[in-house]
This record gives C-alpha cells, sequence and structure tokens, in this order.
C-alpha cells in the first residue's frame, strides 16, 4: 500500500528532473525524499530510518515501541 504509492511517486520524479543533489521534493504530490527519510503526507506516512509515523491510523513505531493512540494502547517494550 505504502511502498506502490511512494514508489510510483518517486520513479516519476526521478524521470523528471526534480532530483537535487539526493533530495527529491514533489510538492504536488507532496513525498519528500531526503536521503533516506521519507514524508509522504497525502496519506501522511513518515519513514525517518526506521521509526515510523502512521498518523492516519495514528499508530507510532519508534524502534520497537508502539503507540497505537485510537484504541490507546502504549507498549513500550518493558
Amino acid at each position: 500500500m505504502i511502498c506502490t504509492s511512494l514508489s510510483c511517486n518517486l520513479l516519476y520524479l526521478f524521470e523528471k528532473r526534480c532530483k537535487i543533489r539526493g533530495r527529491v521534493f514533489d510538492t504536488r504530490g507532496r513525498v519528500f525524499f531526503t536521503r533516506g527519510r521519507v514524508f509522504f503526507t497525502r496519506r501522511r506516512v513518515f519513514d525517518t530510518r526506521g521509526r515510523v509515523f502512521f498518523t492516519r491510523g495514528r499508530v507510532f513505531d519508534t524502534r520497537g515501541r508502539v503507540f497505537d493512540t485510537r484504541g490507546r494502547v502504549f507498549n513500550t517494550r518493558e
């Protein structure tokens, strides 16, 4: 789901002269790729080197610590 949309947008970017020194910005599709950090704001997905924030479902996964605020579940690797 996420990978397909993001891959399509990034492929579009690389074909269309939007690559700036390894950093890719596509403001129409709202895709920001800055050296391994991925921001896809249309579906509100933030992946910053292993830390995943998916704000539509309100799930935050920060290296093994999971916060699911919709069901109010906090699992912090005790």
